[in-house]
């Protein structure tokens, strides 16, 4: 990078550089960065039996070791990999949750955990607070607490889950931070038949509690197993209610372009929010929404077996992470995923920031590039040139659809051609 540039353009640059990253890999199929996440399942173990739910299903005996975690810790951390995501099976039966999260955050990490968030008291709701957690994903599948103990399978969870949240925005207040201060809390639903007409709810009761985001998630049948869905399955929506979907789907994306900085976030996309329409419809695929989970992630079950998405790739007893992502093996399982006909809408498939039109502009916000001046916008020019044609180079190596790539270099040129400005080369 160049030294001349200020830091704040380094950083922007860098950024860029990554998210076009992914963009490459996916045309490519090679893994040409690190993963956003290293996801480590700590165990199956659970406290509730969720209807949505299969992972009860699986082996409760095993549990990843603390050594084990540890291990995977430092090993992202040498890696590059910028985030750790912990969940189970109920994060928070294991006792060293949170010397996890110290550890992960003195390494520079960003730390997330899932978690039904039924076990959180108060004692706890503080440890949160004053450890570098980046983010706590609190799982609320109702708008009403009937709905969710229901989903939830045990009476009762609405209520702790509502008290945990606000016990944890209490010790934040005390600690001067604020709704959008770390830890975020961010509370998704899966989104269902059973919860359907509480959609809209949803976002009202979100905006009621202290928290920075929603989310949306579509319901999996068997989200033990990705690619498999049962359209005659109770939860799943059914065609004679795809109307009520539209019209919720339509409120909350109308809720997400109005929305104010004072209220919480969307966590879908507007793509993804669309797309959902067209998932219980059947008709949802990767030519509309691209499948980004070969280079996004890598998931590591209690046992060690790692994956990309559901077939193991090898085992972190015996492989580094990094060796695994590089691997034959996993090349061959990326290409499975580019070909999956059965798109999940799962949030950990999406990667809005490495469409090439989104990476663009993310970067021309960040480096607040037409506001420099004339010396500085030749630097950041020669680097983001450099970049591009770099990728180029590969594409034209790598991808046999001439069409293909003759369609990616036309929208790639039209970028560069906008961002060229002749007198000043």
């Amino acid at each position: 990078m160049n030294e001349l540039l200020p830091e704040y353009l380094q950083e922007a640059l860098t950024e860029f550089k990554r998210n076009i990253g992914f963009y490459y890999s996916y045309f490519m199929d090679e893994a040409l960065v690190p993963p956003d996440i290293v996801q480590i399942t700590l165990s199956y173990k659970c406290n509730l039996r969720c209807k949505m739910c299969n992972i009860r299903n699986i082996k409760v005996d095993q549990e990843m070791t603390p050594e084990r975690i540890i291990a995977l810790i430092d090993e992202a951390s040498e890696w590059g990999v910028p985030e750790v995501l912990l969940l189970g099976g109920e994060p928070f039966l294991q006792k060293d949750l949170m010397r996890f999260i110290r550890y992960a955050g003195a390494k520079g990490l960003k730390t997330t955990i899932v978690t039904n968030g039924t076990l959180i008291d108060d004692s706890m709701a503080k440890i949160i607070v004053d450890s570098p957690l980046t983010q706590l994903v609190v799982s609320l599948d109702g708008a009403r607490e009937k709905t969710h103990d229901q989903l939830r399978g045990l009476s009762g969870t609405y209520k702790r889950v509502i008290r945990a949240i606000t016990m944890i925005d209490r010790h934040k207040s005390n600690n001067g931070k604020g709704r959008l201060d770390q830890p975020l809390i961010i509370i998704p639903i899966t989104l269902m038949n059973d919860n359907l007409n509480e959609m809209w709810r949803y976002v009202v009761l979100a905006n009621k509690l202290p928290v920075s985001a929603v989310g949306f998630q579509p319901v999996v049948i068997d989200n033990a197993n990705l690619k498999f869905n049962d359209k005659s399955d109770s939860m799943w929506i059914p065609e004679n209610r795809l109307v009520l979907l539209d019209k919720m789907v339509d409120k909350v994306i109308t809720y997400k372009r109005k929305r104010n900085e004072r209220q919480p976030v969307v966590g879908n996309t507007f793509l993804h929010l669309e797309a959902i329409k067209k998932y219980f419809r059947g008709n949802q695929s990767q030519q509309n929404m691209k499948c980004y989970i070969g280079y996004t992630r890598v998931v590591i079950s209690p046992d060690g077996n790692t994956s990309l998405c559901g077939e193991s790739i090898g085992n972190v007893d015996l492989q580094t992470m990094k060796n695994m992502w590089n691997s034959e093996v996993a090349k061959q399982e990326r290409n499975k995923i580019r070909k999956c006909a059965k798109p999940c809408l799962q949030f950990c498939s999406v990667r809005p920031e490495s469409e090439l039109k989104e990476t663009w502009d993310i970067f021309m916000k960040r480096s607040n590039y037409y506001n420099s001046n004339p010396e500085i916008k030749k630097l950041v020019r020669g680097q983001i040139f450099d970049i591009f044609f770099d990728k180029k180079n590969m594409l034209e190596k790598n991808i046999a659809n001439k069409d293909n790539l003759q369609n990616l270099e036309r929208e790639i040129d039209s970028l560069i051609s906008s961002f060229s400005e002749p007198n000043e080369l």
